[in-house]
């Protein structure tokens, strides 16, 4: 059986060549490299080959709170540097994302960024070529991500705390604000609101353009947009929150008071629909969405 890096063979349990991304010092069954998923297979799954994935919570395998990890994962600590060595490896051979500075990172950052990497390409039932194609990363062209501690506004040279994420000129910035007290669920949410902007970008703003257009044809009053941050902002903003929307809607920032989905049908239709035909803005059979 292919699993997309390597040949895993059902009747004896394993892999029939050693995982590629090297080993987690702080989780023993890592260890084994030929194993499945670190012998879990009720909990985790492996649809690359590469690694483990979480399970339905969102919550990462290797959770820093979980017995045997150690808290101090910062990847300039010589202990944790194989491991943010081969995490970083995966995100550029596999995903073509460049990890810049990565002693400025923390290993379960990176962990998180492949999380939810793998809760998009789900959600979107894309493989990892349809990703890199969307995100402008085939061949030897590559997106920056860099961790940062603040948002410094470039308009005012102010520092905006609050800013979780910034992408531009294809980089990707994550800040302090993103990682912490709100779980690893809401810093996720963010990732894929950045890697909505950077899909938006690569074809140079033609989704929130397509998805504004199509909205104010549809909806009454501008409808209702994925949750409360994509009210007011711009249809960039707008854009990048309905595709977060699809990909964690069990989040209430993305539900009424109800706890039904927030966003009205066409923003959910439009960017379903990109997720079926992402190419260049203009899928083949040219869809009246994208007109």
């Amino acid at each position: 059986m292919y699993y997309g890096a390597r040949f895993y063979d059902p009747a004896l349990g394993y892999f029939a060549s050693a995982d590629t991304m090297g080993v987690n010092k702080g989780a023993s069954q890592s260890r084994n490299r030929y194993a499945y998923v670190r012998n879990n297979p009720l909990g985790y799954a492996d649809p690359t080959g590469h690694r483990a994935t979480p399970d339905v919570t969102g919550e990462p395998l290797d959770d820093p709170n979980s017995p045997g990890v150690t808290h101090n994962r910062d990847c300039h600590d010589e202990a944790n540097a194989d491991a943010c060595a081969a995490r970083a490896k995966e995100l550029e051979d596999v995903y073509g994302l460049h990890v810049a500075n990565i002693g400025t990172w923390d290993l379960h950052d990176l962990e998180l960024i492949l999380s939810a990497i793998t809760d998009l390409l789900q959600a979107a039932h894309w493989s990892i070529a349809t990703f890199r194609e969307a995100m402008g990363t085939t061949g030897e062209n590559r997106v920056i991500l860099e961790r940062k501690n603040t948002f410094i506004d470039p308009d005012t040279g102010k520092s905006e705390g609050w800013v979780a994420g910034y992408t531009a000129g294809g980089k990707i910035t994550f800040y302090d604000s993103n990682f912490g007290s709100n779980g690893d669920s809401w810093s996720k949410r963010w990732m894929v609101h950045e890697m909505a902007h950077r899909l938006d970008q690569h074809v140079g703003g033609a989704f929130n353009r397509g998805m504004a257009r199509f909205v104010a044809r549809y909806e009454v009053n501008g409808g209702t947009t994925a949750s409360a941050y994509g009210t007011g902002k711009g249809s960039g903003e707008d854009w990048a929150e309905a595709v977060a929307g699809l990909v964690y809607p069990y989040l209430t920032a993305y539900q009424n008071d109800r706890g039904m989905r927030r966003m009205d049908s066409s923003r959910a239709a439009y960017a379903s629909s990109v997720f079926t035909e992402p190419g260049n803005g203009a899928p083949s059979g040219g869809s009246a969405l994208y007109q």
